[in-house]
């Protein structure tokens, strides 16, 4: 079992910086290894909001953002291992467009050829100021290289935060996968992918 998180000490807090740290279950099951330093965040601190998981070709990959003091600086990476988690390579950053501020939340759906990345995000910066935001996806179809927008959600949400959470069930031999997005109000959204591959 592997848990990524961020670590701040009281210097880089200060500075505002941190680290994406990994930990890893001992085989046992019983204890755990010591954290582990994976990415190393200088003038920024890096949020991965439980978006690590695990590709059918068994690479590692987990969506990020590099967070600063002004929010239109911050930039969506990904982090990946293709060696069960002993050495991470991060990507370059990740365009957003139309959005001018985005995080990735929850964890990337696998569809056929192509992953889905779920995100929320602000169309503009008085949206952003105002704390307006949308929910909506990112894709890739050369297996996270590169990413674009996939139909994103018009969905106008109030200044209380969003979250997403993925379900997967498999359903007479069907792969399905489901993204909740909530907010306030009780407004969710449920998108059901069995065939489509996200489209």
């Amino acid at each position: 079992m592997l848990i990524l998180c961020t670590q701040q000490s009281q210097d880089q807090e200060q500075a505002g910086a941190g680290d994406l740290q990994l930990l890893r279950r001992w085989e046992d099951g019983r204890w755990w290894h010591p954290p582990v330093s994976i990415y190393n965040g200088d003038g920024f601190v890096p949020h991965a909001n439980g978006t690590l998981t695990t590709l059918r070709s068994g690479q590692l990959i987990a969506p990020f953002v590099e967070a600063t003091n002004n929010p239109l600086q911050d930039r969506v990476r990904l982090i990946t291992s293709g060696d069960d988690g002993a050495s991470w390579d991060v990507s370059e950053p990740v365009s957003i467009a139309p959005l001018i501020w985005a995080t990735p939340y929850a964890r990337p759906v696998e569809l056929g050829h192509k992953i889905i990345m779920p995100v929320y995000g602000a169309l503009s910066a008085a949206d952003l100021e105002q704390t307006r935001l949308v929910c909506g996806s990112l894709q890739s179809t050369d297996g996270g290289q590169t990413w674009g927008p996939n139909h994103p959600d018009d969905l106008v949400l109030t200044d209380v935060d969003t979250s997403m959470i993925r379900y997967s069930a498999v359903r007479e031999g069907h792969d399905r996968d489901r993204i909740l997005f909530s907010a306030p109000r009780g407004i969710g959204r449920i998108l059901a992918r069995e065939h489509d591959e996200g489209d």
